[in-house]
């Protein structure tokens, strides 16, 4: 039940390849402190960008998207439910 703020890197040129892309996996990790998770990917040489922040109740993408999350997990269960019927 927790918001995040994602803004788009500068070197992407469409939101949308970026967001729904089908390239190499990515995760998203949830941390206070990013410090040691830097230090390790930088020793393993894995690329580690920071795309956003979690706060308010909102999933929000840069000036492009805005939702709630109430609403999210409110279409959620109602796709699902609807699937489940068929």
């Amino acid at each position: 039940n927790k918001g995040i703020k994602i803004n788009k890197p500068k070197n992407i040129k469409k939101l949308e390849q970026w967001l729904f892309g089908e390239d190499q996996s990515r995760y998203l990790i949830i941390l206070k402190e990013d410090i040691k998770l830097k230090e390790i990917a930088k020793k393993r040489k894995v690329k580690v960008e920071k795309i956003g922040i979690i706060r308010g109740d909102h999933l929000s993408i840069g000036n492009n998207f805005e939702i709630s999350v109430k609403k999210l997990i409110s279409y959620n269960n109602k796709w699902f439910k609807e699937y489940i019927k068929k």
